[in-house]
């Protein structure tokens, strides 16, 4: 289970007041989005490190993961589930 922590500033009497929203699970559109937030502020080079080494598909690179991600094939969805719990998004 994974723990999507959600910080939301609340203005108002206190300034800077951060109440923290939790939810058990990001769903698969918000892993998206996170994910696209993230490759998007990568540095290119950085693009083809590995990130992840899926058994009987072998070393995934972050280009990999965008290509499956952005088809929503079922690695993608497994790429997703797993860069979210290791919480690199």
């Amino acid at each position: 289970m994974v723990w999507f922590v959600k910080i939301v500033n609340r203005g108002g009497a206190i300034a800077g007041c951060l109440n923290f929203v939790y939810t058990d699970h990001m769903s698969k559109e918000q892993q998206k989005q996170q994910f696209y937030k993230v490759f998007a502020n990568l540095p290119i080079n950085l693009r083809e490190e590995i990130i992840l080494v899926v058994p009987g598909k072998g070393p995934i690179t972050w280009q990999v993961a965008f290509l499956e991600v952005d088809n929503d094939t079922e690695l993608g969805i497994m790429i997703l589930d797993k860069l979210s719990d290791l919480q690199i998004i």
